[in-house]
Parts: structure tokens; sequence; C-alpha cells
């Protein structure tokens, strides 16, 4: 078959690369031919070459990005293969140079894209070994402890067995509660948004140079805390604080505190139709019937459904209990740089210079008593609800009715009318 000039010129340059002898003198030649010629060049003539050349150079651009190999898969962001090499050679410059740190910290970007899976933790109940358990049954087996303490083996197993149930009544809803918690956390819907709450520690007032009389006479505030994770977001949240003067940890602050989170929480997520609170069961805080008949109030003036999960005793502790620590820790630090912290209104002004991933509120003594004259009267004919300190289930149902039961996730429900 007769070949073109063009193929023919093809196959000789493939050719002459194959000798690599004659190509590198080849390309001497050339270059001097060139440069021969550029010398000889005028002015004009150099700007109509660079001309011809440029246009050149972008007929070839534009050759190659028609060209199928030059394309990124389907799908991708990035037009060219260039582009998508030069943004991966700049992430590869800002790369530590141990590789096993390149794939540390490639594996966290990962995780943080959602492109790899993130660690889950698995919890662990701890058991007691049979053979630590043999030795305890023996030891009061021994004739020298039943003979220094007669009757007393009999009476400890007649106190245990009596204590048994409530004890596995304990550890049951323990475990509902924590599993439902950790169930919700990952599957809860977009309108939906679990929140944690708890009061942290109150926060002692300090001056770094203070007099000695101070020791005698400090103040504290409060700080009511919270942590929403918003659903459709996987296991990511936001963090809230409302900070005030009164120490005061009642239903009316309580209350006000709960009202003012659910208006951020709308504003943060509009379209909300769901709150699920978690808490654990302090009886002067959240687990009494004026908190509870309150909820009922809110879901009639919001429209928004709301349930609130009571962890069983001694087992409320969660992120909540980190927010106050983190933001008592950032206004000590500034205090001891020199700032002065004397009332809740210097320690949310701290808070607000120090961190923007925290939401910090100041709560004024007026909305507190709006709050206790609002709702006193009210309070004083709301009846209790039977058994409350064994529900760790309520749900707001309508106007004065709730629903209630031993655990959040049990099918067998009652109804509560005030």
């Amino acid at each position: 078959m007769v070949q073109t000039v063009a193929e023919r010129a093809k196959r000789y340059r493939e050719k002459l690369k194959r000798n690599q002898t004659k190509y590198n003198e080849r390309k001497r030649k050339d270059r001097q031919r060139k440069a021969l010629k550029n010398a000889s060049m005028t002015t004009q003539e150099k700007d109509a070459y660079l001309h011809a050349h440029r246009q050149a150079q972008q007929r070839h651009r534009k050759k190659l990005k028609l060209n199928a190999l030059n394309q990124v898969p389907s799908g991708s962001v990035y037009i060219t293969k260039q582009t998508l090499s030069k943004a991966v050679k700049r992430v590869t410059r800002a790369l530590p140079k141990n590789l096993a740190q390149q794939k540390q910290v490639l594996h966290h970007i990962g995780q943080g894209l959602g492109i790899l899976p993130k660690p889950k933790l698995i919890r662990t109940q701890a058991q007691v070994p049979d053979s630590l358990a043999d030795k305890v049954r023996n030891f009061y087996k021994l004739d020298s402890i039943s003979w220094q303490a007669p009757g007393s083996v009999m009476k400890c197993v007649k106190q245990l067995k009596e204590k048994t149930p409530r004890y596995l009544c304990h550890v049951f809803v323990k475990r509902k509660q924590s599993k439902f918690f950790e169930y919700i956390k990952e599957n809860a819907d977009d309108g939906t948004v679990v929140c944690q709450v708890d009061y942290a520690e109150n926060y002692t007032l300090q001056d770094q140079d203070q007099i000695q009389s101070a020791q005698w006479s400090k103040k504290q505030v409060s700080l009511f805390t919270a942590y929403a994770w918003f659903g459709g977001s996987g296991e990511e949240g936001h963090s809230f604080s409302f900070v005030s003067n009164s120490t005061t940890h009642d239903k009316f602050t309580v209350i006000t505190c709960l009202e003012i989170l659910v208006e951020e929480i709308v504003s943060m997520v509009p379209d909300v139709d769901q709150i699920l609170f978690f808490s654990d069961g302090a009886a002067s805080q959240f687990k009494n019937r004026y908190v509870v008949q309150h909820l009922t109030t809110m879901l009639n003036k919001l429209d928004i459904d709301i349930t609130w999960n009571y962890f069983a005793s001694s087992h409320g502790k969660g992120v909540v209990d980190s927010i106050g620590g983190i933001l008592k820790r950032l206004v000590w630090l500034d205090v001891l740089a020199g700032s002065r912290c004397s009332s809740a209104k210097d320690f949310v002004a701290i808070c607000r210079k120090k961190t923007t991933t925290i939401t910090v509120g100041l709560i004024h003594q007026a909305q507190f008593d709006a709050t206790r004259h609002l709702l006193e009267k009210t309070f004083k004919k709301t009846v209790g609800v039977p058994n409350i300190q064994k529900q760790h289930y309520i749900k707001a149902l309508h106007q004065d009715v709730i629903e209630h039961s031993l655990y959040s996730t049990r099918e067998e429900k009652y109804v509560f009318r005030f």
C-alpha cells in the first residue's frame, strides 16, 4: 500500500530514534540550523514566527482536548487530565515526606470527606471471670471467715438475692437506652434533630491578681450545655452553651434554656419536625412533672414533635460534659493572661472571642423571672406522673397529654393526661 508523505516521515523518525547516535547528531544539527535562522531574522520576522508558533501550540492543545485518551473519566469535576494532575501535585507537595504519615493524613482526609468509613466505637461490657467468682465463693466458705462473722455469709446471700432483680432491671434499661441513643444518632432522617442536654459544673469567678479576702466571697455562673446531631449529617452536629449569673437549676431555668435552645435549632434547621432530647434523670432539673407538662405546651406552640429520653441512673455522661470543660478552660486561660471575668456577660464575651465552634449565649435573670411569672400559677395545678422515676421515655402527644414507657423502644406504652 502506498504511504503518504506524512506517514513516510513518521516511519523515518521512528527508525531514526532507534539509533541514538544518529538521532542525537540530527538533533544537534537541527539546533544549529534553528540558531542560525533566528540570528539572521529581523525583528518583524521574529514576531511573525512567534505568533505562528503560538497559534500552532493552540491548535495542538485543542487537538489533544478532542483526543479521547486525554479526557478524564466521566463524572469528574475536572475537564482535562492536566488540571487534575496539577491539583494532585499541589496536594502532594503539601503532604509530609514520610510515607506512613502520608497514608495517615490521606486516610483522615478521606474519612472527613465521607470517602472512607469512620471508625465506630464498639462498647464492650465488663465480664467477671469465673476464676475470680470461684475465689470469692471459696473465701466466704473458709472456717476462719465464717467463725469470725457467724451468719454473715447467709445474710450477704439474702441481701444479694433481694437486690438482684432491681440491678438486672437497671442494667437492662441502661443497655436499651444506650443502644437506642447510638442508633438514632446515625439513622435520624433529615427532619429529625437528636439533642443531649445537661448542666455543667458551675464556674467560679476568679481574678489572676485578687486580694486575700476574695477567697471567701467568690461568685459563680451556671452553664447549660447541649449538643445537637442534625439528621442526614452522619454524626456531625453543633455545640451550645447558655450562661447565666443564676446558679439555680430548677424547672423555670431549665424551661427557659430549653426554649432558647429550640429557637437556635429551628434557626439552623428550619424544616425540623421532630426533636429527640436525651439527658440524665435528675429530678430537680429534667425528670419532673413540670418540665414534662411544658413539653406539651412547646409541642402546641411550635408544631414540632418532642420526645424526651432519659438514660439510666449514673449513665448520662456524653459529649455535653466536654463542652462546659472546654469553655471554662478557655476562660481560665484568658484570666491567667490578665483578662477579667466578673460576671456571666464577661464569660460569654471571652468565649465568643476564643471559639466559634460553640454557640455561647447569655441568659439574663429577667428571662428566668418572666418564665416563673408566666408558669408559676399553671404549675400549682400540675399533677404528678405515676412512677415517673421509673419512666425513661416520654413523648408529648397533645396539650397536657403525654405518652410514657419504661424505655424508648418498648412497644407497650401508656398515655397520661395532666
